[in-house]
């Protein structure tokens, strides 16, 4: 099957966004959307800000990760880890299920249903 027919998109690519430390805040804007971080990557309070593709020195590329990974236990779908686990090997722990191929809308609700660290939407550590 190809990605589109599995509805898979953009932000079921990104390692980062299946590790326990992932950190979420909601946007302060009208998007409804969420702003996500490491909780393992701490500068000047904040948590260091997981991006799509390449990244600066203070930015994480969400679709490679890191080696401080490990899974939240959010499922992934099987065609989706074997590209997962391509950009890092440790991704080859991620839960696999045939029915977890949200919209990146649907996504982003389920990923707040497993481990994570909650923040405000600047990113900034309210806890730590």
């Amino acid at each position: 099957m190809s990605d589109e027919i599995l509805n898979i998109t953009m932000s079921n690519y990104m390692v980062c966004h299946y590790c326990k430390y992932i950190a979420i805040g909601s946007r302060m804007d009208s998007s409804g959307g969420w702003n996500y971080g490491c909780s393992k990557d701490v500068k000047n309070g904040e948590y260091a800000r997981i991006v799509l593709g390449k990244s600066s020195h203070e930015e994480i590329n969400g679709f490679v990760g890191c080696e401080k990974f490990e899974p939240s236990e959010l499922p992934a779908h099987l065609t989706l880890v074997t590209r997962l686990i391509e950009n890092n090997p440790l991704a080859r722990n991620i839960p696999t299920n045939s029915d977890a191929v949200e919209t990146s809308w649907d996504f982003g609700n389920k990923m707040v249903l497993f481990p994570h660290v909650e923040c405000d939407g600047s990113l900034k550590v309210v806890n730590p």
